[in-house]
């Protein structure tokens, strides 16, 4: 992939992002299905939700917010936004998700 076609797959990526509070995201189990499971595993802020259906978590950790990543192996937490953003459009683009 060309460098211009990954940056311009990336701005689409990104232009597809929706914040969802949590309490938002539990209360529409139906486009949010995950949600109320994930709800039960600390404190989650809201969901980062791109294209619909790749997401990642804004969390309270040691008082400070914070973006998560959930992997099939790790969840790596990040300080910046856009860091997890691309992160997970990484995991996207490989298909790991």
């Amino acid at each position: 992939m060309s460098i211009r076609k990954r940056k311009n797959a990336y701005n689409v990526f990104c232009r597809s992002a929706n914040r969802v509070t949590a309490q938002d995201a539990v209360a529409d189990p139906e486009q949010y299905p995950y949600a109320p499971d994930l709800m039960d595993e600390g404190d989650v802020l809201a969901f980062h939700v791109y294209l619909d259906g790749y997401f990642f978590l804004e969390i309270t950790h040691s008082g400070e917010v914070k973006y998560q990543v959930l992997t099939q192996w790790m969840h790596p937490i990040f300080s910046n936004i856009e860091d997890a953003e691309k992160e997970l459009f990484d995991m996207w683009k490989k298909g790991l998700y």
